[in-house]
């Protein structure tokens, strides 16, 4: 079994306002998405209200690496199986005297809720995504939501971060009295910092790309994973060559395990020069504020934050009528895009077609977007909430 190795060395105590001891945040993915970026902003909008935090992640990757820039003790275990997994992890909650664990991803709630009650320390769990559709493989599937299934009781609360969310929760026998809606939300304060800059030092994407300046360009910012489906971006943008004698461009902002396969798909299509996959990027805000439209034609969202940067950008969003998409995308007569049917690729292309052929009304729509951000997904109040919610479970602890 592996030693556990502690990624700071520095021990930094906070005021801890109601807990006994520090908030362990515990993250289970290997790759920085948009669960991991929003954990991120929750961490550093809580140290910045002086609340004791220790995080504990089973990689040394970006995620690690952007908690150790911000200050906060980080523990990274060194085990590959369950058991060394729930033996670190508890001998870490002993260390530091835990108040409460936090966590996050399957593998991380698995080892966390048997710590947290042999350590007696209350467990809150935040369900980010639908298991279903986060594993490919249909053996891992049943393996890993039948554990989850087993242990969820040990949570005293589990946060769903959408309503839709929650009712699929609901659905697979969770409790609704121990059941709460947090949204995710975005730090509006620290985009419009990001957005000012890069307006004024425009990255000249088309340029960059050799597309025309007259081009309107779709983008979707996501992993290249099967669950969010950019397949079908591609096969709509060969049914969109043009609007208005405008050529549209599709431009694939992430990296994952299907990027050959969308690469090859684009390639052997009638779109191949106009579909550009730049990877995984740190200048997402550079690359959205020179967009026209953002889609995001995904199988299964928790309520993801690439749309919610896009529309504090100003841009309306096409998407696909799932999980909390709904809750951020509006429609009608103040709409701010379009929601399609998963899979359909000819309603994609149509909804497309629709939003860039009217200037006026897409940026419209892109206004409304972020007034929309502005007023409904400020990380303030989710902050606000999840402080709270850890208070009052302690309370509900103590008295159990």
């Amino acid at each position: 079994m592996g030693s556990i190795v502690t990624e700071t060395t520095y021990d930094t105590q906070l005021d801890q306002n109601h807990l006994a001891g520090p908030i362990v945040h515990v993250v289970g993915a290997g790759e920085f998405g948009g669960a991991e970026a929003q954990i991120l902003a929750l961490l550093t909008e809580l140290q910045r209200r002086r609340v004791n935090l220790v995080v504990v992640t089973y990689y040394e990757g970006t995620f690690a690496q952007r908690v150790k820039a911000i200050g906060i003790p980080l523990y990274t275990l060194r085990t590959r199986t369950p058991w060394g997994d729930f033996y670190q992890l508890l001998t870490i909650c002993r260390t530091v005297r835990a108040g409460l664990l936090h966590t996050h991803g399957v593998r991380a709630s698995l080892a966390g809720r048997f710590a947290g009650r042999l350590a007696g320390v209350p467990v809150v769990t935040t369900v980010h995504s639908d298991l279903y559709y986060d594993y490919a493989s249909p053996a891992k599937r049943i393996v890993f939501m039948g554990f989850e299934a087993m242990t969820r009781r040990l949570s005293l609360r589990v946060i769903a971060v959408s309503e839709a969310l929650s009712r699929t929760l609901l659905e697979r026998g969770y409790r609704r009295e121990r059941l709460v809606v947090i949204r995710n939300a975005l730090d509006v304060t620290a985009a419009d910092a990001e957005i000012a800059r890069v307006r004024e030092a425009p990255l000249r994407l088309r340029c960059q790309l050799r597309v025309p300046d007259h081009a309107y360009v779709v983008i979707c910012v996501a992993r290249l994973h099967a669950v969010k489906r950019q397949d079908v971006l591609i096969e709509a943008a060969a049914l969109l060559p043009a609007v208005n004698d405008r050529p549209v461009h599709l431009v694939l902002v992430g990296d994952g395990t299907e990027a050959d396969g969308l690469k090859r798909l684009a390639q052997d299509g009638p779109s191949a020069d106009r579909v550009h996959f730049l990877g995984a990027r740190g200048d997402v805000f550079a690359l959205l504020a020179e967009a026209d439209v953002f889609a995001l034609p995904s199988q299964m969202e928790g309520l993801p934050i690439a749309p919610l940067e896009a529309m504090l950008c100003g841009l309306p969003v096409v998407a696909s009528r799932v999980g909390g998409l709904p809750e951020i995308v509006v429609e009608g007569e103040s709409a701010t895009g379009a929601l399609v049917a998963p899979g359909d690729v000819h309603a994609f292309a149509q909804a497309m077609r629709s939003i860039l052929a009217e200037d006026e009304r897409r940026i419209a729509m892109g206004q409304r977007a972020e007034q929309r951000v502005r007023s409904h997904f400020a990380l303030a109040q989710m902050v606000d909430i999840t402080a709270e919610l850890y208070e009052n479970t302690e309370k509900a602890a103590k008295k159990m």
